[in-house]
């Protein structure tokens, strides 16, 4: 969103290691044996977390990958071959698979979070595959209505393959690896289950889809239209696909208006009141469609939506920076920023649910051919009054999800007198051929390199790692990794780190 990144990073991430420190996660999974949403509530959400403001950090990426690695022995196939959860009180020193506890319930489907997101960032057949094994294994239980309208159970019995009706809470999960079976694969069938329920409860349901699925799926003629007309006097969401189909900002002035009304109403409760609840949370989800292009991430939403994310030069800008971005696709989208503050603001817009390649950028300058794709920032200048920037995909490139990734973090940088050791991470979707690896002064200059040796791609689902040793020259400020011949990579946001203070 832009408002005070540092901040809410740093915080994020001391609650992911407090986590580890604490004893809270073993083998990949939760310490404590619970039920199948705690068995995610107890740190394991906090991993997910840390990847989406530290994307490629060897550390978030690895303690992922170990989650969907140890699923591997909570999700097995069943009796009659198919893939579901095996118990719903479990973790990661015991799991109970009798009676009441080999159920598959809704909540089951928190944890794919791990597999998702890894899936995501390198397209680790392994971890998609349990994406799509566990869909496929719930779809197996679907049934078409006279229409042809499909419906799937709530819960499932890993032994019997039986089903039932459940107490029916945490009911849309499963839709999380539904959307992002479709977009790991292409293939419409995982879509099913998304439309089966927009037929029974109406376009409404998409809510809790993160991504724009009303444009996704082509769909503003009878859903963006079925939303407009119960715009007035419907919901947050009806109000904001009304603006979102029609460019209309009357429905958001309304919906604004009353999320004014309701946080000056609950302000103690927002702040300094203590709720006898874990969910105190203000209501951010519409503003994220807004100003993201799409939801980044809300509880138990966990496929990542957003077009864009905002860094912006200073400090207290983001406040003063309205921002739209509508229409968004992962091809198109567009963004309407109006500058309150009366002079020019920078901002970097870094990409995140778009296609790789070549894009063309117009706004108040003209227009101009950039690259554009996950992780990728461009740097935008932000004029007082309205600016309009429009993007559009010219080419697709090489996706990111399927290219070799060298990363490091600051955890993985030793000095010891005047030698630094740095602990080299192979992170992507193929074998690293080898790199190279620089001591650079503050100006970017390098003083000292050394070759990083070729690594494998982490495949199996086990960290791939070198160790890679160079004498600290004088002046030297920080680490800097590449592959050989500087070859694209998944992300380079894992490519430099400042050496540790003295």
């Amino acid at each position: 969103m832009g408002v005070e990144p540092d901040k809410i990073n740093a915080s994020v991430r001391a609650l992911s290691d407090a986590a580890y420190a604490n004893g809270m996660i073993t083998n990949g999974l939760g310490t404590i044996t619970t039920d199948e949403l705690h068995a995610y509530e107890e740190g394991l959400n906090s991993d997910a977390e840390r990847l989406y403001l530290n994307w490629g950090e060897p550390r978030a990426v690895e303690r992922l990958i170990a989650t969907a690695r140890a699923l591997s022995g909570v999700v097995q196939k069943n009796p009659v071959g198919h893939l579901h959860f095996a118990s719903n009180w479990y973790g990661g020193k015991k799991m109970y698979r009798e009676g009441p506890w080999e159920w598959q319930k809704p909540y089951s489907f928190t944890v794919m979070h791990a597999p998702i997101l890894i899936g995501l960032y390198n397209g680790n057949p392994a971890a998609r595959g349990l994406v799509t094994g566990t869909i496929d294994g719930w779809m197996a239980h679907g049934r078409q209505d006279k229409d042809g309208n499909w419906a799937y159970p709530n819960e499932i019995n890993w032994r019997t393959d039986a089903e039932r009706a459940g107490d029916g809470g945490g009911v849309s999960t499963p839709l999380q690896s539904a959307w992002a079976a479709w977009r790991f694969t292409g293939d419409e069938k995982y879509l099913r289950p998304v439309l089966g329920r927009t037929v029974k409860g109406g376009p409404a349901s998409l809510a809790d889809i993160n991504e724009n699925a009303v444009d996704a799926l082509g769909r503003q003629k009878d859903w963006g239209a079925a939303l407009t007309a119960k715009a007035t006097g419907g919901g947050a969401y009806e109000r904001y696909a009304a603006w979102n189909a029609t460019g209309d900002t009357k429905w958001l002035d309304a919906l604004h208006a009353d999320a004014i009304a309701d946080k000056t109403q609950h302000q103690y409760m927002y702040t300094e009141g203590h709720w006898w609840s874990d969910r105190v949370d203000q209501p951010n989800e519409i503003l994220q469609r807004e100003r993201l292009g799409g939801i980044a991430l809300r509880r138990n939403q966990t496929w990542p939506g957003n077009s864009v994310s905002w860094r912006f030069a200073e400090a207290g800008a983001a406040e003063r920076v309205a921002i739209l971005v509508p229409g968004a696709a992962m091809d198109k989208f567009k963004v309407i920023a109006w500058n309150t503050s009366g002079r020019p603001q920078k901002a970097d817009m870094t990409a995140w649910n778009v296609t790789a390649g070549r894009w063309k950028m117009t706004g108040p300058v003209g227009a101009s051919e950039i690259a554009l794709e996950r992780s990728a920032s461009l740097p935008l200048v932000f004029a007082p009054g309205e600016n309009v920037f429009e993007f559009a995909l010219v080419a697709p490139g090489l996706p990111t999800e399927r290219r070799a990734d060298l990363g490091i973090g600051i955890d993985d940088i030793a000095v010891t007198k005047r030698v630094v050791t740095v602990t080299v991470h192979s992170l992507g979707a193929i074998d690293a051929p080898g790199g190279t690896l620089s001591l650079e002064d503050g100006a970017g200059r390098v003083l000292a390199t050394a070759l990083v040796p070729p690594l494998a791609a982490p495949l199996d689902l086990q960290p791939k790692t070198a160790k890679v040793k160079l004498i600290m020259p004088a002046g030297a400020a920080r680490v800097r990794i590449a592959l050989a011949g500087n070859a694209p990579e998944t992300t380079l946001l894992n490519n430099v780190v400042a050496l540790p203070a003295k």
